[in-house]
């Protein structure tokens, strides 16, 4: 089965290079691209990922592109623990059919998922600072029970605390707090 590329971003420019304007339906080539670093700031290039893997990508931007790589393109399958075999990268990418990224599309890729467990945790974090409530309720409906509660809340923590601060309730807000707030109470058994 082959799987549909695909890319998040906000607008034509990427959260990791927001200095790159994306042109549509044509080649961009990547003008740093060395495939054989591990480090992807000095592997350079284009990162994308498949329609099976990309919930976990949603919070990095609003809008989702089909992805098309060229026959003469390189493509490194990148490791990843949070999303085995839906991180790539590549030296030549065409993005088309670009649309923003609503909660029924978040919806329609979340029924397409095939994580591992705690990436949907983070996923439901993300899809929460991106204001996809629905497909976050979904994921803690379906996922989380009384086994991984305690591992839900530890990677939803995680995700919202900025790098280097220590978990806080004041990160909360919105959807974020609503989703933690049923995280907490079903670990009290409410």
């Amino acid at each position: 089965m082959n799987k549909k590329n695909l890319k998040v971003m906000f607008g034509t420019t990427s959260g990791a290079n927001q200095e790159l304007e994306y042109k549509l339906n044509e080649v961009n080539v990547a003008n740093n691209w060395n495939p054989n670093a591990t480090d992807p700031k000095e592997m350079g290039g284009f990162n994308f990922s498949v329609e099976d893997k990309i919930l976990r990508w949603l919070v990095r931007g609003d809008t989702l592109y089909d992805v098309e790589i060229p026959k003469d393109a390189e493509v490194i399958d990148c490791p990843s623990e949070s999303a085995p075999h839906g991180v790539f990268r590549t030296n030549k990418i065409i993005l088309s059919n670009p649309r923003l990224v609503t909660d029924e599309i978040a919806m329609q890729l979340y029924e397409k998922s095939t994580l591992p467990e705690k990436s949907y945790f983070k996923a439901m974090a993300g899809l929460c600072v991106r204001g996809h409530i629905n497909t976050a309720k979904k994921i803690f409906e379906e996922k989380i029970n009384k086994e991984n509660i305690n591992i839900a809340i530890s990677e939803f923590e995680d995700f919202v605390t900025p790098q280097g601060e220590k978990f806080n309730k004041d990160f909360l807000s919105g959807y974020c707090k609503e989703i933690y707030d049923l995280l907490i109470n079903y670990s009290r058994g409410k």
